[in-house]
This record gives C-alpha cells, structure tokens and sequence, in this order.
C-alpha cells in the first residue's frame, strides 16, 4: 500500500510542478478573455475519473496507513497532504474554479475581464503554490520512508 500510495502522491506532485512550470507561467501571456476560457476548459478537463483516484486516492490510503501503520511521520505526512494539497484544493482553488466557470465573457467588458482575471488568477496562483510544495514535500517524505 505504501508504494501505491507513494506513486499516487508523486503523480499529485507532479502534475502540481508540471502546472507550476509551465501551465501557469503559458497562461500568463494570453489575453484576459483566454486566459479565462482557457482556465473554463482546464477546469473542465480535470475533472476525470483518472484524475480523482490520483489525487483523492490518496486521502483515503493515508487514513487506512495511519490504520495499518500509525507513527508521527505517517500522521504528518497524511495531514500535509489531507490539509496542504486536498485541504486547499477544496477550500481555496475549487471555490476560485467555480467563480470561473460562472463568469460571462461575452457580457463583460475589457475591464470587467482585466479586474476579474487579476483577482482570480493571483489568488488560484497562490494556493496552487501552497498545494505544489506541500504536495512535494509529502511525496520526498513518502520516497525517504
């Protein structure tokens, strides 16, 4: 269990980085508009089977390790990645996804555009990178463990 659980955070934390090296910083040269349909469509395309058993796969595994094999560094792990990854995924860049999905390009202006993409973007940008280091730190305890 601990290798699965191991390969399923290593895959969260890589799919984190991947965004963080390359999604992000592509996003950031489009216009206000497609920066928005784009950010539609990823949110869109997410959300799949594959990726909810990679990424909440592991807050159930964590919870039977804790189970089979409770030790502080099993406790910690788990609540790094159930609080900095899952935690704020649901309670911060979901809520921020939602806003999105709800938003009218046709009916806004450029300006309504430009003040909406930089209040979104610069707070789903900072909780993605909450959820990138803790995702990483979890998956670096999981590999020395």
């Amino acid at each position: 269990m601990n290798f699965i659980l191991t390969i399923l955070v290593g895959l969260t934390a890589g799919l984190m980085f991947g965004f963080s090296t390359s999604v992000i910083p592509g996003l950031a040269q489009v216009s206000d508009e497609n920066y928005i349909r784009s950010m539609k469509s990823i949110n869109r395309k997410i959300q799949n089977l594959l990726f909810f058993i990679v990424f909440i796969g592991p807050v159930f595994l964590f919870i039977i390790n804790l189970f089979i094999n409770f030790n502080p560094f099993n406790l910690a792990t788990a609540g790094l990645y159930v609080l900095g990854v899952f935690g704020v995924t649901i309670a911060g860049n979901v809520p921020i996804n939602e806003k999105v999905e709800k938003f009218n390009i046709e009916k806004s202006s450029p300006k309504e555009l430009k003040f909406f993409r930089k209040e979104s973007e610069s707070k789903w940008n900072r909780l993605h990178t909450i959820r990138t280091i803790f995702s990483m730190i979890c998956f670096i305890i999981l590999v020395i463990l």
